[in-house]
């Protein structure tokens, strides 16, 4: 009997630690992204930016600086839509997959949790219930403060 029950926990321990692993893993693929865009130089200056992967992100740029800094926000703007509309991120596409179409091949990265912390920094409402002994003594402190 003892050795059945150690088995199960053995069994339990294994399932709780594989759920740990996969959604640590789905949380860091969450968080840090890269994906290869694009980088053609424009007839009229600057740099156009596109990502195979996402054929509706597309930005622009003065400067291969700018541009690049563009492309993180671009990429940044469209994956949280994404993340609204609970749509699938795609997988990024293999670098010797990607035809450069006459541009430069560059990696962007991006951390989403960076981005959420910048955009997205609403307050939420929520309830919150605290012991009795604190509320009264919250009282209290506001009784005295108030009588002065």
């Amino acid at each position: 009997m003892t050795c059945e029950i150690e088995r199960m926990e053995i069994n339990y321990t294994f399932y709780f630690f594989a759920f740990l692993r996969k959604m640590i893993k789905k949380l860091l693929t969450f968080c840090y992204w890269s994906d290869p865009a694009v980088f053609r130089k424009a007839e009229e200056g600057g740099f156009w930016v596109s990502f195979p992967d996402l054929p509706e992100c597309m930005t622009q740029g003065d400067s291969m600086n700018e541009a690049y800094e563009m492309a993180v926000d671009a990429l940044g703007l469209s994956l949280s839509s994404m993340e609204d509309e609970g749509t699938a991120f795609p997988k990024a596409s293999e670098l010797d997959a990607v035809d450069s179409e006459d541009g430069v091949l560059v990696i962007v990265e991006f951390d989403m949790a960076e981005y959420r912390r910048k955009n997205r920094s609403k307050a939420v409402k929520k309830t919150l219930s605290i012991p009795e002994w604190l509320n009264r003594l919250h009282r209290c402190e506001s009784w005295l403060t108030a009588a002065g």
